[in-house]
């Protein structure tokens, strides 16, 4: 074989390597890789991420009561208010006639609130009256009152007056009330007037001893 022959087959031998070597430098590139994902075995009792949702929760939802509808209140009618004013009427029959000598039958004074100026003056007058008559220095001596009865003998709730009988009993003491020392029935007639702003007050009060 001659020299040129030797040296074409070396070339060609050399070239066969050099691509042989170029192949292994890039195929790395050419190729890429896949990597596959192997399922990881769930070990028994365990969940996943997917079956891990929270389990969902109910709205905490006030429960409402139900309960008995309220009835709105009636209207009072003229004889509630008539009624009302009877047990005024017999309270203040018993604030007046009942006292002492010891409080100055201060009673007057607890009944102002349900009468007018003009019966406010005379009861002052009757309560001076009695003062005078026991003072707080002498004989002890007291006075008590207890109504009986009431009910209207004029007029009704609206009108201009209306007036109303109260009978009661009136005992008088020596300074112990437990032991009486006279006691007789009596009418008070309580004559109401309508005030300007609706109110009924005592306008005058006549008494009137009864048989017992």
């Amino acid at each position: 074989m001659s020299k040129r022959a030797k040296l074409a087959l070396v070339i060609i031998v050399g070239l066969i390597l050099l691509a042989i070597g170029a192949y292994f430098l890039i195929s790395p590139f050419l190729t890429p890789s896949q990597t596959e994902e192997v399922p990881i075995a769930e070990a028994p009792g365990t969940a996943t991420l997917q079956n891990m949702k929270p389990a969902p929760q109910k709205a905490n939802v006030p429960s409402v009561a139900t309960s008995t509808p309220v009835e709105a209140p009636k209207p009072r009618t003229a004889e509630d208010y008539l009624r009302e004013m009877q047990n005024r009427a017999r309270a203040t029959v018993e604030r007046i006639g009942s006292g002492s000598s010891q409080n100055g039958f201060a009673g007057y004074q607890d009944a102002f609130p349900e009468c007018t100026a003009s019966l406010k003056k005379a009861l002052l007058a009757e309560q001076a009256e009695l003062v005078m008559a026991h003072p707080a220095t002498g004989t002890a001596f007291g006075v008590m009152t207890r109504s009986v009865s009431s009910k209207v003998v004029k007029g009704t709730y609206g009108d201009a007056t209306v007036v109303l009988e109260i009978q009661a009993i009136r005992t008088e003491d020596a300074g112990n009330p437990r032991a009486p020392t006279s006691r007789k029935a009596q009418q008070a007639l309580l004559t109401y007037a309508k005030q300007s702003d609706g109110t009924y007050l005592i306008d005058s009060i006549a008494w009137k001893d009864l048989a017992m």
